[in-house]
């Protein structure tokens, strides 16, 4: 699925010996991968369903994944990228099932939006309910492979984490950690986990002001204006910078900023936090 993961070889050596010199010996090489998180635009670990139900328009440029099930609804929410679950995808409201809403869009391998009116349960528009290869057959062919399950053989993506803030029993908590903000009772292994420390600019929301982790103030680009840069105003989000109104995003009507351009417009070449 063209994602990039660091793996770790394990070689285990086991080796028996009998009389007369005689001798077995059986070797065996484990590979363990982990996926770096910041391939992902959206991504939920173990234990948490992911549910998109916008009500403005959404579009998701990066891959989106769960180690549970994904809940869509509302032709709000448009996929260009891979949508992918360990668990099963659902078109319709967690709470309540009998809520599906309009059919959402993923683009297929040629680039073309495809609708979603079918889930992992039910078959087009949701009028009788099929299997599990059913399922597999058309979403594959519709999706072009970009929106699977774990029908499709999706597994579990355990992210690269640092070994103090990777619990297996409640992985959850303890390896949010990893991207909260600092506190002055961080551990100095603590301190190397947390993302925070390792960006080269922080904008914190309580100051409006950029610091670089030496905890000097930054000078930001004259995009920034507030802690918060823009708003929401009906269907379409309004900014106070030129610069942002005049991108081509933005006059198509689509709020559809990358991260290389939210990097350009507050001055942040490398790591930011926020």
């Amino acid at each position: 699925m063209g994602l990039i993961g660091q793996t770790t070889d394990y070689k285990g050596i086991a080796e028996a010996r009998g009389p007369r010199r005689s001798r077995v010996r059986l070797t065996q090489i484990v590979r363990h991968l982990q996926i770096p998180l910041f391939q992902f635009g959206v991504f939920y670990g173990r234990g948490v369903d992911l549910e998109i139900a916008p009500g403005p328009p959404m579009t998701f440029n990066g891959r989106v994944h769960a180690n549970s099930n994904i809940y869509i609804c509302n032709s709000s929410s448009h996929f260009d990228s891979f949508l992918t679950t360990a668990g099963n995808l659902y078109r319709y409201i967690k709470r309540e099932p009998k809520i599906r809403g309009s059919n959402p869009e993923i683009k297929d391998a040629s680039g073309n939006y495809q609708t979603l009116n079918f889930d992992h349960e039910f078959d087009q528009d949701f009028n009788n309910p099929w299997t599990a290869q059913d399922w597999m057959n058309v979403a594959m062919g519709a999706s072009g492979g970009l929106a699977r399950d774990r029908a499709m053989g999706v597994k579990e993506m355990i992210p690269l984490i640092p070994d103090l803030l990777y619990d297996p029993v409640n992985p959850e908590v303890v390896s949010h950690q990893m991207i909260e903000k600092a506190t002055p009772l961080d551990s100095p292994q603590m301190q190397v986990a947390k993302l925070y420390y390792q960006a080269d600019l922080r904008i914190v929301n309580t100051s409006g002001k950029g610091k670089d982790k030496n905890g000097q103030v930054v000078t930001l680009a004259p995009t920034w204006s507030s802690p918060r840069p823009f708003t929401t105003n009906g269907r379409k989000p309004t900014c106070s910078s030129s610069r942002w109104t005049s991108a081509p995003w933005w006059r198509a009507g689509k709020f559809r900023p990358t991260a290389s351009c939210m990097r350009t417009m507050m001055g942040c070449r490398r790591g930011c936090a926020w």
